[in-house]
């Protein structure tokens, strides 16, 4: 037995050397044609490499209802600490056809592992993809972490939420920048690169410590339609030191839709959190920026956070925050100073012509100060368009 097992690895290696593919043939926990193996091979290995997926529909984990197929790890799947991995779900499709119309054919069900573990986890590691996933039931689904973690991208997916997108399959976090990554890209300007981060009882996205990512082209508490919610409690939150991270982008691929969270869409707290970018979304509305689909919040600056633009002058630059049941725009607490609020259509439809109303439009309250509010049209808002609190703001 042992030495068939070492012929088997050996086999792996000479084929890994020449095609650099793993292919995942069942949704075993461990063993050969595993996802776990696939994973410790592609770690071993000098990059790049790739994990793709042939499994049958004979597999017992298959859902023929639904189209996945669903693999239930009983610990933590390996750490991806190489560079150069493409994590390739979307491979399912091309090898057994498009068995689920509605989404990902992959599922990465944490049920055994719920309260400490991950799906995937990137530590220091840098190039890699993950794409084509349903991802629930787990702290994090995806964890990308360490100052090496750089120019890793994730499209594709279904985070926190069923095959069809339509109801939770919840993580705590749908995925979490933690302690130093950089340059990461999160979603596309592609239908199929879109990533759908809805149903996670904490953050969709949250970013912590971490800079120069870009967050794009996502839908955050909507469910696969756009036209209603699938909430988390925030939507994409940028936490601690962050700076200089891009949420949305100046062109409509690039738009975010924030909508249906049950707290904030988009807070930025920590006193060194800086020079981050809201630009191009709509927040608070379905797709069309026409029907309201409310946060309670739409943006918060808090805790010191600085120096950080909603909106801007730029072409494409104007986000849509609307339909909000409490504040489109929250600046709050002392040492939160310099945010700028520019360009940004609070209170109507999307192109101006309809109410589409908050409760407020913009409140400064804590007192916070020294914040540049410039050329946004500011209407139809239920209470007041700008409304300053307490001495000292």
């Amino acid at each position: 037995m042992k030495s068939v097992k070492l012929f088997i690895f050996l086999m792996l290696i000479s084929t890994v050397a020449n095609a650099t593919v793993f292919t995942v043939t069942n949704t075993g926990d461990s063993g050969p044609g595993s996802l776990r193996e696939a994973l410790t091979y592609a770690n071993a290995m000098p990059g790049p490499n790739s994990i793709v997926f042939n499994i049958p529909a004979s597999d017992p984990n298959y859902d023929s209802g639904k189209g996945i197929w669903t693999i239930t790890p009983l610990s933590t799947l390996p750490f991806i600490t190489q560079s150069g991995i493409t994590i390739d779900g979307t491979t399912q499709t091309t090898f057994g056809g498009n068995t689920n119309v509605n989404g990902p054919e992959i599922c990465i069900d944490g049920k055994h592992l719920f309260g400490s573990d991950f799906a995937f986890h990137f530590y220091n590691s840098s190039n890699n993809v993950i794409k084509g996933f349903i991802i629930g039931g787990f702290t994090v689904g995806v964890e990308i972490s360490g100052s090496g973690s750089a120019n890793n991208t994730i499209v594709g997916n279904y985070i926190g939420c069923n095959h069809n997108a339509t109801d939770t399959l919840s993580n705590t976090h749908g995925i979490e920048l933690l302690s130093g990554p950089h340059d990461n890209i999160i979603g596309g300007e592609t239908v199929a690169e879109r990533n759908i981060f809805s149903g996670n009882t904490h953050c969709g996205i949250r970013i912590v410590n971490s800079n120069n990512n870009i967050v794009k082209g996502n839908f955050v508490g909507l469910n696969r339609t756009g036209n209603g919610a699938v909430k988390n409690y925030d939507g994409v939150s940028i936490e601690g030191t962050s700076c200089n991270n891009l949420i949305g982008g100046y062109n409509s691929a690039s738009r975010n839709y924030v909508s249906g969270n049950d707290a904030y869409g988009i807070p930025i707290f920590g006193a060194g959190c800086a020079q981050n970018r809201v630009a191009g979304n709509y927040i608070g509305t379905d797709i069309t920026g026409n029907t309201a689909i409310p946060n309670t919040y739409g943006v918060l600056c808090d805790d010191g956070a600085h120096s950080n633009i909603v909106g801007g002058y730029a072409s494409g630059a104007q986000n849509l925050i609307s339909g909000n049941s409490g504040y489109g725009i929250f600046l709050y607490n002392p040492q939160t100073q310099f945010d700028s609020i520019i360009g940004n259509i609070i209170g109507l439809n999307f192109n101006c012509t309809a109410k589409l109303p908050n409760a407020n439009g913009i409140v400064i309250d804590g007192p916070t100060y020294r914040h540049f509010i410039d050329s946004n049209v500011i209407s139809g808002n239920s209470q007041n368009g700008i409304d300053l609190h307490i001495g000292g703001t």
